[in-house]
């Protein structure tokens, strides 16, 4: 008996294929086979992989967190605590990437040679995608209804007026005479 050892890197993608020539069983009248491992993925209970190094993680917010902005913490598979803030409103389809925050490229990937420039030894790694769920109130009595809907109006008062204010450039222009020099 012979104990085969095999180190797969992190980021190895499923598919990959580890051969180890001539290592299955012998006999005096044929040849050993190769012994071939193929890998699989381990689904995680947090993050999807994508795109070979991506990775997608969906976080839940509340209508309220949706619309004013929030910050949040992923733990990640390094056990780094990420900070994230959104200033942004988060609409259907709404996704934040954080560069570099994703799977490394391995180099035992048969595309990490187009991938990675020849001599480069920083390790390159995929992106975090994060996608948001927005859980929205399942009940709002007659009082939260009548609350929203004066919040939405007023909102919508106030994107026509800044539609129709004009632009901070103008005005200072118009200050100055017209001239082109600010």
């Amino acid at each position: 008996k012979k104990t085969l050892k095999l180190k797969i890197l992190p980021g190895t993608t499923q598919g990959t294929r580890f051969c180890f020539k001539e290592e299955g069983d012998r006999s005096p009248t044929k040849i050993p086979a190769d012994i071939i491992f193929i890998t699989a993925d381990k689904p995680h209970h947090l993050f999807e992989r994508s795109h070979h190094h991506d990775l997608v993680y969906t976080h839940n917010i509340s209508l309220r967190d949706a619309l004013v902005g929030f910050s949040f913490t992923i733990k990640t598979l390094d056990k780094r605590a990420l900070k994230i803030n959104v200033s942004d409103v988060v609409y259907p389809g709404y996704m934040k990437i954080m560069p570099k925050e994703g799977l490394p490229v391995c180099e035992n990937l048969p595309i990490a040679p187009d991938m990675r420039p020849a001599g480069l030894k920083k390790k390159k790694f995929g992106d975090l995608i994060i996608k948001f769920q927005v859980e929205y109130p399942r009940i709002m009595t007659h009082k939260m209804r009548n609350i929203t809907k004066e919040f939405f109006d007023e909102l919508e008062d106030l994107e026509e007026e800044a539609e129709d204010a004009p632009h901070p450039i103008h005005t200072l222009m118009k200050k100055r005479g017209g001239r082109g020099k600010l």
